[in-house]
């Protein structure tokens, strides 16, 4: 008769913390037309990063929000201390996410909401990104690549132009490089695949 009330605490102990890690997603979506060549710029507190090269002449941006709330008005409520920015000045395009952190106090030492980014962008571009924690991640393109992650790793494909990638607690893994890249990590691995 003493099992059961200890497998029913058991029971409530594991249910809870999944009640108080729920999570809503939304989506935002922009899309810039570019000329030329230009530099991608993306800054994002605990998210990752994704680029992707196209051979169209546009820059297309995903911020997905990841927001820890139990219901939609709550979430809501989470998104007006968010700053989402979207700009281009000629063919730089800038996306930052920013969170207003005095006004939403202390949340069980996380942030109540995590935006990552997903951007397709001309091989050509340039990209100088900053994550304080999320995955890097970044295709083949023609352009410098400068990446910053306090705790994630970086993966980077084939980068014809020079750069520079580091990481205070993951792996970085260069695909190819066919200039000078630098490669920098405080408490993971290096990996180098090709050095033209």
């Amino acid at each position: 008769m003493k099992i059961i009330p200890l497998v029913s605490v058991f029971g409530l102990l594991t249910v809870l913390p999944l009640s108080l890690s729920a999570k809503i997603e939304r989506v935002v979506e922009k899309t810039f037309m570019v000329t030329s060549a230009g530099t991608l710029k993306v800054e994002t507190e605990g998210g990752s990063i994704r680029v992707q090269p196209s051979s169209d002449s546009m820059v297309k941006i995903t911020a997905k929000q990841k927001i820890r709330a139990d219901s939609e008005a709550e979430a809501d409520e989470i998104l007006k201390k968010l700053t989402l920015t979207f700009s281009a000045e000629g063919s730089d395009v800038t996306a930052i996410a920013k969170l207003d952190r005095p006004a939403m106090g202390i949340r069980w030492g996380s942030n109540p909401v995590v935006v990552d980014f997903v951007v397709t962008v001309p091989a050509k571009f340039a990209a100088n990104l900053k994550t304080s924690g999320g995955d890097v991640v970044v295709g083949d393109l023609e352009g410098r690549v400068d990446v910053r992650t306090s705790g994630g790793d970086v993966k980077l494909g084939k980068i014809a132009g020079e750069g520079d990638a580091g990481t205070s607690g993951g792996n970085v893994e260069l695909a190819e490089g066919r200039a000078a890249v630098k490669l920098n990590t405080s408490g993971g691995n290096i990996v180098l695949g090709r050095a033209v």
